[in-house]
């Protein structure tokens, strides 16, 4: 199986690799394939969304005003797409995009509306043939703000939405027999959540609270949502250095296999000019069977800003000075804990 990590290689090139195919050893990941943009579209990198396909073979991504490219590792454009859809009215386009594993493009087109009294937003949720860009199906959705679509094992896909100051809202989308269908995700159990990881098997989705300060971290059973277990900033920083007033940060949590969560736990300095400027930090990782918990050391890579799990087993680190690719010991959480994440939410 398949399992890519992207990423811009400075300004020109987009890159990505196999984490299968890398060594999970605490050295630095390389890029297996690059893809170069069109020049005239570099100067949109910093908001524009891409993804690579699975066979790493093309890679697609969003230059502006609704425009999506598809391109090879030459550079040379497959095929292009507007998205923006006929009559819709003048604004600010926002892109996200994902491939699936069943040759298809999941973009969601977002507009946000220009204009005295232009309240609220336009939005579509597109499914592209991967090969040649056609539009295969779209379906409207009401978008809360910045979107991230995540793969589920069965073939669907969730789109995570988070809005500043219109909440949060999740839909699943599912192709069948060429048709899309969608549902938003209003159960109890979801309101104020973000989705931020679905497990390897498919069987359960971690959330987070819509706001950062929220005191815990959630794993449910997919697809009814019920909660099987709950984690608390406080059960997770017991035994460590604690500063005072930490948080979970917002899609601060991910599954580094089916038995082991990875949480992260900061804290912002309400002293310096920028209040959310994070100055302390440490990665938790726990062990979903006997809620025991380790906070993860440097030497594996706990110093890092960030980490990315995969599901595999390893997880990604994201550092000053490159990403490096890491491997969960074995026996980690019950060979250097001190900790226990509290009893069953």
């Amino acid at each position: 199986m398949t399992r890519l990590h992207v990423w811009r290689e400075g300004e020109a090139n987009l890159a990505a690799a196999d984490t299968t195919r890398s060594p999970a050893d605490g050295t630095r990941l390389l890029p297996q394939v690059t893809f170069p943009r069109r020049y005239e579209h570099r100067n949109h990198s910093q908001r524009g969304d891409f993804d690579v396909a699975p066979d790493l073979r093309t890679a697609v991504y969003y230059a502006h005003d609704g425009l999506v490219f598809c391109i090879d590792t030459s550079g040379a454009v497959v095929w292009e797409r507007d998205l923006h859809a006929a009559g819709a009215p003048e604004g600010m386009t926002f892109v996200t995009l994902g491939y699936d594993d069943a040759g298809r493009v999941w973009a969601l087109w977002s507009l946000q509306r220009r204009g005295r009294g232009a309240d609220g937003r336009v939005d579509e949720w597109c499914v592209l043939d991967a090969a040649t860009g056609a539009v295969l199906a779209r379906a409207g959705v009401e978008v809360a703000g910045a979107a991230r679509i995540l793969a589920h094992p069965d073939g669907s896909m969730l789109l995570v939405t988070r809005g500043m100051y219109w909440g949060s809202a999740t839909y699943h989308g599912r192709m069948a027999d060429g048709r899309l269908t969608v549902a938003e995700l209003v159960a109890p159990c979801w309101e104020g959540r973000i989705i931020c990881d679905v497990s390897p098997s498919g069987a359960m989705l971690v959330s987070t609270g819509a706001e950062d300060g929220d005191p815990d971290v959630r794993v449910h059973r997919y697809p009814d949502g019920e909660v099987l277990s709950t984690f608390t900033v406080e059960d997770l920083v017991r035994g460590a250095d604690e500063p005072e007033e930490p948080y979970i940060s917002t899609g601060g949590a991910g599954l580094i296999d089916d038995h082991h969560l990875m949480i992260t736990v900061a804290r912002g300095d309400d002293d310096v000019e920028h209040p959310h400027e994070v100055d302390w930090e440490i990665h938790v990782v726990v062990d979903l069977r006997t809620r025991r918990s380790a906070v993860l050391p440097p030497e594996i890579g706990g110093d890092s800003t960030s980490i990315e799990p995969f599901g595999d087993g390893t997880y990604l680190t994201h550092q000053v000075f490159g990403d490096a690719h890491h491997r969960l010991p074995d026996g980690f959480v019950a060979g250097h804990t001190g900790q226990d994440a509290g009893a069953p939410g």
